[in-house]
């Protein structure tokens, strides 16, 4: 099998046991010897004598407790002996990590150094480099230095020129480990997409109006209370108009992490048992909302991988199609990244959808909008007639700003700085003016605040929803048509 397992985050031997369990862990692609996951990934591997080890060199923890690089020749021999003695044998191939990092012109000397001390401490049966750079390598090296894996980034979205020097690399007999299959689509993960789709987006909506309804200030409430319900559903009204700039599940777990999280605790001594469930229960819906979000600007860029060895079918996970991209192409191996049994068995599942035949074309497509036009785009569509336009700027903005003739105001997410509009009550303006079947191009002022109501829209069926990128500045930019505000 044309496979490797990335275990820079494997914490423990449970995760490895399930993978060879699922005929997963044949290859162990490790990072130095100083990364935690080399306890585990030794045990595992002295315990099944046949398990190949490749490990990383070249990058280790300074004395300010930062990580540094260097492949310094005696610097790399003592991370190879080290993993060879953490092993209890030698590595089945030593990496040098990162030569992109050293200057050209010194780049070659010291390849072919290190290299050499690698082979004389005897921990390593072959010396390879891995890069993330594929221009940083010189194909000349295997001839002089090296006879081990060339580790690169390897995803649907490289160029044809990239895929050609791969299959050059190949043809000269240099194997190839591919890593990071979906690193150029921002999903924050190999296998941590649900795909849950649309489904999660709408989910959050009700979350959101659970969470401003019960931090509406009671009457007589006394200031403290007024002023942390209004801070409250502040903060709820700007994370849903934040929802589109999450492009990954970790940036959002990093978000709440380092800064909701603190300011809540800076805010609050405590809150109370209804209200944190209320906080929590939100949280997590916007959390899945964010996943679904990643999963659909995953797909779009997808679309647009001209040169993808294999392309996407229709409700394919993303898991699946890219490895079954990577699997077609001149690659020995494809390491991908697992932390935790659930990935493993999403990686065991992906595999064996990859032979899965492509389901049938529909004969008659439905016809649905682009997520994203740009200005003019939106302008022919509209003076083609059929199309609608919907400014969700602030009443006050739309009031004072000229705009596109014959638009719909219906402010999202917010109707000035303190009024903030939620998922499901800009949801019950919009069904007053546009009806589901309606091609609708948004706009507002830059593009940012269309984008969260374009992603409401679609979740709730209006599947023909348009974010008008640039907004109202690129519209002016452009020099296309605007008229004043009529009343």
């Amino acid at each position: 099998m044309k496979l490797a397992l990335n275990c820079a985050r494997v914490a423990g031997t449970e995760i490895l046991d399930r993978a060879a369990a699922k005929g997963l862990a044949r290859v162990l692609d490790l990072p130095g010897p100083a990364a935690r996951c080399w306890a585990a990934a030794a045990a595992f591997a002295k315990a099944d004598a046949s398990a190949r080890v490749v490990a990383r060199v070249g990058y280790f923890a300074a004395q300010d407790g930062r990580i540094a690089h260097s492949l310094a020749a005696d610097r790399v021999a003592a991370e190879v002996e080290r993993c060879a003695e953490l092993l209890g044998r030698p590595l089945d191939a030593a990496l040098l990590h990162g030569p992109e990092e050293v200057p050209r012109d010194e780049r070659r000397r010291v390849v072919e150094a290190a290299a050499a001390a690698v082979r004389a401490t005897g921990g390593a049966r072959a010396v390879g480099v891995s890069s993330r750079d594929a221009g940083a390598v010189e194909h000349d090296w295997w001839d002089a230095a090296l006879d081990g894996p060339l580790r690169l980034p390897t995803t649907p979205a490289d160029a044809a020129a990239l895929r050609a020097s791969q299959a050059a690399l190949a043809a000269r007999g240099v194997e190839l480990l591919g890593c990071a299959p979906l690193r150029n689509l921002a999903t924050g993960g190999v296998f941590a997409s649900p795909a849950a789709g649309a489904a999660d987006l709408a989910g959050y909506v009700p979350a959101s109006q659970r969470a401003l309804a019960h931090f509406e200030a009671p009457a007589g409430a006394d200031a403290d209370v007024v002023e942390g319900c209004a801070w409250v559903r502040q903060l709820v009204g700007d994370l849903n108009a934040s929802l589109a700039q999450f492009d990954s599940f970790e940036r959002w777990e990093h978000e709440i992490a380092t800064q909701l999280v603190p300011l809540l605790h800076a805010k609050f001594e405590a809150l109370d048992e209804a209200s944190a469930d209320v906080l929590q229960g939100y949280f997590e819906a916007y959390g899945r909302a964010v996943r679904a979000n990643a999963d659909l600007a995953a797909r779009d860029a997808a679309a647009r991988c001209a040169a993808a060895a294999a392309p996407l079918r229709d409700g394919e996970r993303l898991e699946a199609w890219a490895l079954r991209d990577a699997l077609a192409r001149p690659l020995a191996r494809v390491s991908v990244g697992v932390r935790s049994v659930e990935d493993v068995d999403g990686l065991a599942r992906a595999l064996e959808a990859r032979e899965a035949p492509a389901p049938p074309e529909a004969t008659e497509p439905p016809e649905l909008a682009p997520p994203e036009a740009t200005c003019a785009s939106a302008q022919r569509a509209l003076e083609a007639g059929g199309a609608r336009y919907l400014d969700c700027r602030s009443e006050m903005e739309f009031v004072a700003e000229d705009v596109v003739e014959g638009s719909v105001n219906i402010p999202f997410p917010h109707n000035g700085d303190r009024e903030p509009v939620s998922p499901a009550d800009f949801l019950e303006d919009v069904e007053l003016e546009f009806r589901r079947g309606e091609e609708i191009y948004v706009g507002c002022r830059s593009g940012n605040r269309s984008a969260s109501a374009v992603a409401v829209l679609r979740a709730a069926g209006f599947a023909r929803a348009v974010n008008v990128t640039g907004g109202i500045h690129a519209w002016r930019a452009a020099g296309l048509p605007l008229v004043p505000y009529a009343g």
